[in-house]
């Protein structure tokens, strides 16, 4: 298009386009070599009807100017260019002053020269900034922003991170971003969109902060008093070069030591609002900032193996193939897989060939992590609240896998109705101050939605296991001692001797067989529970049945090299079970080429081939008919087989990392969890002290935690003046939540 040259404002003026575009403003002061880069990146990434003001306030070094007219003389760009000459040198705040005059009605961008912006930027900045009718300014993130830097947090880094392009680190920001357009004190003067509603109520800069320094704060803050917000467009990212604008002379520090006492007294507020905002982590932008970290970095996932003992059982193998499948991923940069202080050696021969995995050793859960990740995942559920505690150190976001509400339900499987009511806080406690829920079921989902413990808009998603027979899983089969070589052709039964696991029923049909003429065993494996076991219900079945407790083995726990033995020579494995999380039994049975029979409870139905025989019914009679027909036909046993073969290519450990990862970038897009406390069943508050925004009610709760604190270390001054079960103790506690549930 054309380069003009102006010597006034009015000049100026008249030749911008009055085309309902913004004007990109930059002041020019000397720096050429990043006035040329300021100026490739403008022309190369703006839309051409968007003019631009360069303010040329009269430095030395003539080439910041000389170079537009070589470039619209040698191959003009498509932009109006207007070059607004100062007869001598103004300063930053005069020569801005004279750039709003001279924009006439337009919005404005600020751009300063040592910036490099990439596609869509201004197009993103103007969204934001009309959002809504009240925003005053929009910032854009950078790498050095005071507090919308990135990717580290409120410190200045020189580069890109990564070593990538500008115009990649800036779609990658965009990409990953959940525009929550947080609001912050002031705007950031390195690339800043103005709404021209913001002149008209408050003016322009202030000219007792010339010749600069503090004019931008003066100017936020009287629009903040005037109703308007500023925000940060966290979908745009520019590179700032960054540096001391204003030098370090005697001088110049004395004038900003003098404008910061005026910005002081004029906002006594300001300064402890920004370090409020800076220091809080459960805002909306500092989710923001975690969203534009991990889109620049790459994730980084911890996950809470703390579980992994010597040997590897289900939760052992869903933990480390959970691990190895999200390190598989190129949008995680690193997993680190927290582990007990002896790491087991399947640990390390499961992760060998995954470069990305760290293992990290810990004691125990009262040694908080070295440094904590994006976000820390645990595949299992919690079992004490020092675990959470553990966990928010241990990432910025935390996600657990609630697996199934069978605990929940059920108070046989607790030796109180003390210690079954402190289960269930502990899960309201977990589903309520966690950033984000996993299932193993859609119903465990709906499970945990009846009980009133899937908060509305906590993010949250099934993740099914996965299926494939591993490197994990496999191992070579041991004989389990209490079997002989000749043991073939049994039915086995597989899980923990829990109630629900309806053992007793695979007894009853295994009578119901031998009526019918069939002579084999039925071998009953799993650990026996401290409560809600139902291994005296089965003894009392065969007291009542003697001719059948010579062909009933009960091997207690097996380990998994025995159970793939029990597997491989099994004729049938029984499933009839109650109630189910997932249930990777029948999956495990087809892997090792022996069919299931199986009910469709709990999550079964929704993960069970639809057209496989199963135990539709409690009736011993009929399930010993469908058994019978399994073991004694083959080619029925192989349908159920290649069935469950074949529904299980839908779970997968890599789709496992899908649905985990599809919760893990949606938390780190949101503010963390800011619950402080749950109401208890136990008649006591679980506290979760969390860092708050502050102020005098942030303040009052933080008191009262603390004081609560005091007597909940001191048991015996606690019992003494709050005697447990009195009418003080019960007035003192509806004291405290209905103050809490006030000032929270």
């Amino acid at each position: 298009m054309t380069l003009f040259q102006a010597r006034t404002p009015h000049e100026a003026n008249s030749l911008l386009p009055n085309n309902g575009q913004p004007v990109v403003i930059v002041p020019v002061f000397n720096s050429y070599d990043e006035v040329v880069r300021c100026y490739e990146a403008f022309f190369r990434n703006t839309p051409t009807d968007v003019p631009l003001l360069v303010v040329d306030d009269a430095g030395w070094d003539r080439r910041t100017i000389d170079i537009l007219e070589k470039v619209f003389a040698a191959n003009p760009p498509e932009h109006d260019v207007v070059v607004l000459r100062q007869i001598s040198n103004q300063g930053f705040l005069l020569s801005m002053n004279a750039a709003f005059e001279a924009t006439g009605r337009a919005d404005i961008v600020i751009l300063n020269t040592d910036v490099i912006v990439a596609p869509e930027w201004l197009g993103r900045l103007r969204e934001a900034a009309y959002s809504a009718s009240t925003i005053a300014t929009v910032t854009a993130l950078t790498n050095h922003g005071t507090i919308v830097s990135v990717p580290e947090r409120n410190r200045a880094t020189d580069n890109v991170p990564g070593a990538l392009s500008v115009d990649e680190a800036a779609r990658r920001v965009a990409a990953g971003s959940p525009k929550l357009r947080p609001r912050i004190p002031t705007a950031i003067g390195h690339c800043t969109y103005v709404k021209r509603a913001v002149f008209d109520i408050v003016g322009y800069f202030d000219e007792a902060f010339s010749p600069g320094y503090g004019e931008e704060v003066d100017f936020c803050q009287r629009a903040v008093a005037a109703g308007f917000e500023h925000v940060v467009a966290d979908d745009v990212y520019v590179f700032h070069k960054g540096g001391a604008s204003f030098g370090r002379s005697a001088e110049t520090e004395q004038r900003k030591l003098e404008h910061e006492l005026i910005v002081q007294k004029r906002y006594p507020y300001y300064g402890t609002w920004v370090q409020r905002v800076a220091a809080d982590d459960h805002s909306t932008l500092a989710a923001a900032l975690l969203a534009a970290r991990r889109s620049l970095l790459g994730l980084t996932v911890a996950v809470d193996g703390l579980c992994l003992g010597p040997l590897p059982a289900g939760t052992q193998i869903v933990v480390v193939e959970t691990a190895r499948a999200l390190a598989a991923r190129a949008d995680v940069a690193q997993v680190i897989l927290h582990t007990p202080a002896v790491v087991p050696g399947y640990v390390t021969t499961a992760l060998r060939d995954s470069p990305k995995v760290v293992i990290s050793p810990t004691a125990s859960t009262n040694v908080p992590p070295p440094k904590p990740a994006h976000v820390v995942y645990r595949p299992y559920q919690v079992n004490q609240e020092k675990e959470l505690d553990w966990l928010r150190n241990a990432g910025e976001r935390v996600v657990v896998n609630q697996l199934d509400f069978i605990a929940y339900h059920d108070a046989a499987y607790f030796g109180t109705d003390e210690q079954w009511r402190r289960y269930r806080d502990l899960a309201k406690l977990a589903a309520f101050t966690v950033d984000g829920l996993t299932y193993l079921s859609e119903h465990s989902r709906q499970a945990a939605a009846a009980e009133g413990l899937l908060p509305a808009g906590k993010p949250n998603n099934v993740v099914f296991c996965g299926t494939e027979h591993t490197t994990l899983a496999s191992s070579d089969p041991i004989r389990p001692g209490s079997m002989s070589d000749d043991d073939r052709g049994f039915m086995l039964c597989l899980g923990v001797s829990y109630l629900h696991k309806n053992r007793l029923f695979a007894l009853k049909m295994l009578r119901e067989m031998w009526k019918q003429g069939w002579r084999g065993s039925l071998v009953l494996a799993g650990a026996q529970p401290p409560y809600g076991s139902s291994l005296p219900h089965e003894a009392e079945f065969l007291l009542t049945h003697p001719e059948l407790a010579p062909h009933v083995i009960s091997l207690g726990m097996v380990s998994e090299p025995e159970k793939v033995w029990l597997y491989q020579n099994a004729g049938l494995v029984l499933y009839p079970t109650t109630s189910e999380g997932f249930g990777l039994v029948p999956f495990e049975a087809a892997h090792m080429g022996v069919a299931c029979l199986s009910t469709r409870c709990g999550s079964l139905d929704e993960v069970l081939p639809v057209d496989v025989p199963t135990i539709d019914e409690f009736d011993p009679a009929k399930a010993a008919e469908v058994a019978l027909t399994l073991l004694q036909q083959p080619p029925e046993a192989e349908k159920v087989i290649s069935a469950l073969l074949e529904r299980g290519r839908s779970f997968t450990w890599a789709k496992v990392a899908d649905d985990v990862m599809s919760v893990l970038t949606e938390v780190t897009g949101r503010p963390a969890s800011r619950v402080l406390a749950i109401s208890s069943e136990a008649g006591y508050s679980a506290l979760r002290e969390l860092p708050t925004s502050g102020g005098r009610r942030g303040s009052t709760v933080g008191l009262i935690d603390r004081g609560i604190k005091f007597f909940i270390d001191r048991p015996q001054l606690r019992t003494k003046l709050v005697p447990p079960g009195s009418a003080r103790q019960d007035a003192v506690r509806r004291s405290i939540d209905v103050v809490r549930r006030r000032l929270a």
